[in-house]
């Protein structure tokens, strides 16, 4: 009640917001009119809580305004306050926010019917950016958002931790109204390999340049769908986290030819052991990488001695290989290694590394950007 009473009466662009600054004398205290919509164009619930206590700044009342001033928001944060379905129905259902280019309702605890409501709006012809996360859409929430023509220029959309399965990945990939999105992030699902492959054939995310899955049991089957496909180009980051791919699914992305441009790379909580980082230093075909998250695994010295020894990594300038089964010989390697010139940050926390291999990795000078 409370979120529909700011759709249509805080927010309106006919009413202006009463703001008041009490002084010390309660008889003096300050007016502070404010036409909310005319001059600000970034507004969220938790900034009106802020204003009042940190500035002891609050809402007073409303009064109307002679003339209407023009609705200028573009960006809404809504994180975390539970609209659920009714507050994102009176939210689609307002006209109030036609310049609106980035909405958050993540964590708003809207369903179905409220992801069917915001498909079937018209009233945000600007959206750019959605973030919907730790909702639970469901596949029929999902399949309703990709069947809606409404949002041509969305180019991030966030969609984690929704109850989406693979249902609603097929129909999000057989959608041709997303033509300019260039970030999806669907970590925290169920899409499980045929929802990956159905992705990866889909011919209508060519823009893309971050895509993250991670957490979705893709497997081995799935990784390769993806690292296969022809269709992601322009893809630079990618999170294939925590999906059991283990090491046949790194050996299959290390030979693939789909991601040229790639410069991020996680793939922690893998089940991957030497043999798939082996596979992945020896094959050379992601020069452009410059971030590497390998956590959580359980690479030891064998894979680490192919990481320093391989010189397909020239931008490579944060290796994270915490929580592994390192030791002094495979640090005594990198350390050793000539590869490695643009290495700012290296994470190798919670490994079996003695004082020997830290004595050669501080004594080394091959990594003069090293920071941290």
């Amino acid at each position: 009640q409370g979120f529909r009473t700011l759709v249509h009466k805080f927010l309106a662009p006919r009413w202006r917001l009463i703001l008041r600054r009490p002084a010390k004398n309660p008889e003096a205290s300050e007016t502070l009119p404010l036409n909310l919509l005319g001059l600000i164009t970034e507004v969220s619930i938790k900034d009106l809580i802020l204003a009042k206590v940190f500035l002891g700044i609050c809402v007073a009342g409303m009064e109307p305004v002679a003339s209407p001033c023009p609705c200028r928001l573009t960006l809404l944060n809504l994180s975390n306050v539970r609209i659920g379905d009714a507050g994102m129905e009176a939210l689609a259902s307002s006209t109030k926010f036609p310049s609106l280019t980035s909405l958050n309702v993540s964590g708003g605890e809207i369903r179905e019917g409220g992801f069917r409501a915001l498909a079937a709006s018209q009233n945000f012809p600007s959206l750019t950016a959605l973030c919907a996360s730790s909702n639970t859409a469901g596949a029929a929430g999902v399949q309703a958002l990709s069947g809606s023509p409404y949002f041509p220029k969305l180019a991030h959309l966030n969609l984690l931790e929704n109850g989406m399965d693979e249902t609603g990945m097929f129909a999000l990939a057989g959608s041709p109204h997303f033509p300019n999105l260039a970030l999806l992030n669907v970590n925290g699902n169920l899409v499980g390999s045929f929802g990956a492959l159905a992705l990866a054939a889909s011919p209508h995310y060519s823009s893309l340049t971050s895509l993250s899955v991670c957490g979705n049991a893709l497997k081995c089957s799935g990784l390769r769908g993806l690292a296969e496909s022809p269709n992601f180009p322009l893809l630079r980051h990618l999170n294939v986290a925590d999906n059991l791919v283990e090491d046949t699914g790194m050996r299959a992305f290390a030979l693939s030819e789909g991601f040229p441009n790639l410069t991020s790379l996680f793939v922690s909580r893998n089940d991957i052991s030497d043999s798939g980082i082996q596979a992945l230093a020896e094959a050379g075909k992601f020069p452009s990488l410059t971030f590497i998250d390998a956590s959580l695994n359980y690479i030891g010295d064998a894979g680490l001695r192919a990481l320093a020894g391989s010189p397909g990594f020239p931008e490579l300038a944060s290796l994270n290989l915490s929580s592994n089964e390192l030791g002094d010989e495979g640090l005594a390697a990198l350390a050793a290694s000539l590869n490695f010139s643009r290495l700012m940050t290296l994470n190798l926390g919670v490994n079996r590394v003695g004082s020997q291999g830290m004595r050669a990795l501080a004594s080394s000078p091959r990594f003069p950007a090293l920071t941290a």
